[in-house]
């Protein structure tokens, strides 16, 4: 998935957010009335009907992973051109990593070049 369809999809449920609070701020019914007519969770209309203003989301946080400590050394092996996993992966646990073959695979997946169209640059 690239990054543009993601933001462009994230505007849009915010947008949608933002229509719903309108929507409670303006209707005289009961919460319990609103929630049923619009689908959503008692607890949602409450919260948009105590807010003063519209709830803006807050962003999930990751923790650091467990390849935190070694992402200079791979981004440093990366620009060296090296993107042979299993490689990388035994110089990594040679340098006291204890994670998996997978996690390293999904960092360099990551951060593998892609198309315009988002599929693998082969």
């Amino acid at each position: 998935m690239s990054l543009i369809s993601r933001a462009s999809r994230i505007d849009a449920g915010e947008a949608r957010r933002q229509c719903l609070y309108e929507q409670v701020q303006r209707l005289g019914w009961s919460q319990r009335a609103i929630s049923l007519e619009l689908g959503q969770a008692l607890r949602t209309i409450q919260r948009f009907a105590q807010a003063p203003d519209f709830p803006a989301r807050k962003r999930r946080t990751r923790p650091p992973g467990q390849l935190a400590p070694y992402r200079s050394y791979l981004e440093e092996r990366l620009q060296q051109d090296c993107r042979n996993v299993a490689q990388l992966s035994r110089e990594l646990q040679e340098q006291g990593f204890t994670g998996s073959y997978a996690a390293v695979y999904a960092w360099i997946a990551e951060r593998r070049p892609r198309t315009a169209d988002g599929a693998l640059d082969p």
